[in-house]
């Protein structure tokens, strides 16, 4: 990636340290429009042509109101589904256990690579369940790549990404790039 070698290099470090069954977190940290989104596109499009299996969602300013959502569209679960499966149970830890149980299943047919982008507009339900899977997964061949804008305050996601980044997460501020000048 042009402009973000030292970031890609990172990234790629993950991705091998995956292949070879361990664990890794990287945290994107940026203001709104610096190249996070692409980042990690690009990154889950090289983890593909690598074998890796996929989980892929988002956090939505107004998607507030369903717990968990970015971690079930990732998943592709719906949470309707899952609540009428087992209705006695407690809500939340059902559904948490559904989502580790998917995602092991997952990374035991290849390393997994989770991302998440938008955290800033997650709701509180989703990054307790996020600290929960990292948690739980952490034996799997898995990469969690989550993003969050810092221009948005959030006080949730930020104990969130220190509480990662102080259990061994990779933490990475994406600035601005510097505008290429046209060639002459």
């Amino acid at each position: 990636m042009r402009g973000r070698e030292r970031e890609w290099r990172v990234a790629l470090g993950l991705f091998r340290a995956a292949r070879s069954g361990k664990s890794a977190v990287l945290l994107l940290d940026g203001e709104s429009g610096t190249g996070k989104s692409r980042f990690l596109a690009e990154a889950a499009d090289t983890a593909a042509e690598l074998g890796f299996s996929l989980a892929v969602g988002h956090a939505e300013e107004l998607g507030q109101l369903v717990p968990m959502a970015p971690l079930f569209s990732a998943f592709n679960e719906s949470p309707i589904t899952l609540i009428s499966q087992a209705p006695t149970v407690d809500t939340r830890i059902m559904l948490v256990e559904r989502l580790r149980a998917r995602a092991e299943a997952l990374a035991s047919r290849n390393p997994l690579v989770v991302v998440l982008d938008d955290l800033q507009w997650a709701d509180p339900v989703t990054l307790m369940a996020l600290r929960t899977l990292e948690s739980q997964l952490s034996p799997q061949p898995l990469v969690w790549m989550l993003a969050r804008s810092t221009d948005r305050h959030g006080t949730e996601v930020e104990r969130l990404f220190t509480a990662l980044e102080a259990e061994g997460a990779v933490r990475l501020e994406l600035a601005p790039l510097s505008p290429t000048p046209w060639p002459r």
